[in-house]
């Protein structure tokens, strides 16, 4: 039988040893990853990832991508943000996704995709 995982995490607080995780993971190719919480590594597929899940749903359902919208706060949201029509950062987004954002809405903790939704609907 033949298996494969599209996806795994991997756990880690110990910045040498993330460190040595991303070398390999840098040597190895064909792999994307982002770090989130200090501690968590998301590793993929090379394009295996939100925003290559939302293209696929668009062109399933016939919908044109810049009529959708996606909420996100970390690295790992950053393909999905750049593709969808608008990109929510939530307050408590890293930095580097509300650079990408064309909102920014209140944190998740505190409702902020569903008051956004009522919003923009």
């Amino acid at each position: 039988m033949n298996k494969r995982a599209d996806e795994f995490f991997v756990s880690s607080a110990d910045k040498a040893e993330q460190e040595k995780i991303s070398a390999a993971l840098d040597a190895l190719g064909g792999v994307q990853y982002w770090y989130y919480d200090d501690k968590y590594i998301e590793i993929t597929r090379e394009g295996c990832d939100k925003g290559s899940a939302l293209e696929a749903i668009c062109r399933h359902l016939g919908v044109n991508i810049e009529n959708t919208m996606a909420f996100g706060d970390g690295d790992n949201d950053l393909f999905f943000l750049e593709k969808a029509g608008v990109a929510v950062a939530m307050e408590n987004a890293f930095p580097s996704v509300k650079a990408k954002a064309d909102i920014i809405a209140k944190s998740n903790n505190d409702n902020g995709v569903c008051e956004m939704i009522e919003e923009l609907l």
